[in-house]
């Protein structure tokens, strides 16, 4: 199965609930042998980014692909804005049997809408 996670922060970056709860949904079901994509962002703190952008990165199994958050000054307050990825999710849904947002409060989800 193909399966897509939204989220805007994943490890490498630790911020809390949201993201153990997706990285460990994701890699569980990586391991159960589903194919596994991963939307976020390069936010790692209010004034550091995951460099290079934009990246991928092969993470127990799971394609990662961290696209650029517009403002991480925001991010703290759940404001992210990671326009790149709306695109991305437009040409891509329609390779997955399953999408899996966290954060359903925020600008990739009303383009996952």
């Amino acid at each position: 199965m193909e399966i897509l996670f939204v989220t805007m922060t994943f490890p490498p970056k630790s911020y809390g609930g949201v993201t153990t709860v997706s990285y460990n949904m994701a890699r569980a079901l990586a391991r159960l042998g589903h194919n596994v994509t991963v939307f976020t962002t390069d936010y790692r703190d209010k004034l550091s980014r995951i460099s290079g952008m934009p990246q991928i990165e092969s993470i127990e199994g799971m394609a990662t692909l961290y696209f650029l958050n517009a403002s991480n000054r925001r991010a703290p307050n759940r404001i992210f804005l990671p326009l790149t990825m709306i695109g991305a999710i437009q040409k891509r849904l329609p390779d997955f049997d399953i999408v899996h947002l966290h954060d359903f409060r925020s600008i990739p989800a009303v383009a996952l809408h």
